[in-house]
């Protein structure tokens, strides 16, 4: 059996066992109790030469699709390089198109040096005025930064999370590069 041939019994097994398979950027799996992951990065995002803050990744949270006391995670991976030791890249996390955590790293003159990105919910309380509890974390080699909260989110309105890069600087060696990103959904009862 070639490559191709186990390219299409792959995807219909993944048809029997997910609700929806959106072959550009992710697989949604079916509504349950048990732990989920969607939201799948399926391409590199690239920001290079550019101060224009730039998506590089979107995770769908549909209006009162939040359970009381689910988990949310947000992992992304890549790699970072900087054409000077003083560039800056500034990541933001956005709740509904809201900024709502800030990080600037400065992680001196890398080439390819490894990227982690990770944040953490945990929904306590459901509404317009519901609960979040948040850590966030970013690393770009050694240099990380990170951020601990509780906050309120209307989780009855759009809660999409996004998560965007911006250079301090254009130039050519300043590039920013997601491999992978995904989000898991815990504990939904």
């Amino acid at each position: 059996m070639g490559k191709k041939h186990i390219l299409i019994l792959l995807c219909l097994l993944t048809l029997l066992v997910f609700t929806s398979c959106d072959t550009n950027r992710t697989l949604i799996l079916p509504t349950s109790n048990a732990d989920q992951t969607g939201n799948i990065l399926l391409n590199t995002i690239i920001v290079s030469n550019t101060t224009t803050e730039t998506t590089i990744y979107e995770g769908e949270v549909l209006p009162n699709s939040l359970k009381q006391n689910q988990i949310i995670k947000v992992l992304g991976y890549g790699v970072v390089s900087t054409a000077s030791a003083s560039d800056s890249v500034t990541i933001r996390f956005k709740v509904g198109g809201v900024t709502k955590q800030t990080f600037t790293l400065t992680p001196k003159l890398i080439t390819n040096e490894h990227l982690h990105i990770e944040g953490t919910t945990t929904q306590r309380i459901l509404g317009t005025s519901g609960i979040r509890a948040t850590h966030q974390d970013i690393c770009i080699g050694d240099e990380c930064s990170g951020n601990n909260g509780v906050g309120t989110i209307d989780t009855t309105s759009n809660s999409n999370l996004t998560i965007t890069a911006q250079w301090n600087n254009a130039k050519v060696g300043n590039t920013l590069s997601l491999y992978q990103g995904f989000m898991e959904f815990k504990n939904g009862y």
